[in-house]
């Protein structure tokens, strides 16, 4: 059997299950795929076989008018590169710390959610930025919505290895802070305080040899846990929970 053999099996079988499914049989699904949506991107090619979309979700959105300024001036692009929809267009300003501002004005309720920023630092590196949602009643007197820079600072992520022996500090503190350069990785210092963190959050995990018994992988307990400073669990976060309601989640207990 070469593989032509096999290419042309798999398209008779696809054709086989595709005209089942016209006559309403359709009682199996031999794999599922999720393909994100792109902006200005109207046509998607399905995988080969792919007879049925499950759920299509297209979302768009109207951006708000408002007045658009920065604090401190511009040394490249324009004001309107802010707000014109365009990733390939930018606005620098021309000292830090500054900020643009967006004025949406009275009487125009705005959802906070709706509002897309994406940072831009010209010739790469990294920059610290503070998101500051505010509101005025009367364009003078400011009440501060939600404040993501200084509410973003009292979560700490982490990491504990379960394989100490194979994970060593060198290793983790090359791996985890490509996650995000904020997140810490732990090493248990003996196979007691694994266990008693094995005990304490009740996790299962078990290594796994491969098939020649020449290394091995680690299964465990898919989830995460969100601990308070007090060091009690306020939340147990499954494999594939909604990432928008763990930040609703969060936002409620650091209130």
């Amino acid at each position: 059997i070469n593989k032509f053999m096999i290419i042309i099996t798999n398209e008779s079988l696809y054709y086989f299950l595709s005209s089942l499914i016209n006559i309403g049989i359709q009682y199996w699904a031999i794999n599922k795929e999720v393909i994100g949506l792109t902006p200005n991107k109207y046509i998607y090619d399905l995988p080969l076989g792919a007879n049925d979309a499950l759920n299509v979700l297209y979302r768009t959105m109207n951006r708000p008018s408002g007045t658009y300024s920065t604090s401190v001036g511009l040394s490249v692009g324009v004001l309107a590169n802010i707000y014109d929809g365009n990733i390939s267009t930018y606005a620098t300003q021309s000292s830090a710390n500054g900020n643009f501002s967006i004025n949406y004005g009275t009487d125009n309720n705005i959802y906070a959610g709706s509002i897309g920023i994406m940072p831009y630092i010209a010739g790469g590196g990294s920059a610290t930025w503070s998101l500051i949602y505010e509101y005025s009643t009367d364009g003078s007197t400011w009440i501060t919505l939600e404040d993501l820079g200084s509410k973003a600072d009292q979560v700490q992520v982490l990491f504990i290895t379960l394989d100490p022996e194979r994970d060593s500090q060198e290793i983790l503190s090359a791996y985890v802070p490509g996650f995000d350069p904020r997140f810490l990785g732990l090493r248990p210092s003996s196979k007691e305080e694994l266990d008693q963190i094995i005990k304490s959050y009740r996790i299962f995990y078990q290594k796994v040899p491969n098939a020649d018994k020449t290394s091995y992988t680690i299964d465990h307990t898919a989830a995460s846990f969100v601990i308070d400073p007090m060091g009690q669990l306020r939340l147990f976060v499954k494999h594939g929970h909604s990432p928008d309601l763990l930040v609703k989640d969060i936002q409620q207990l650091l209130r």
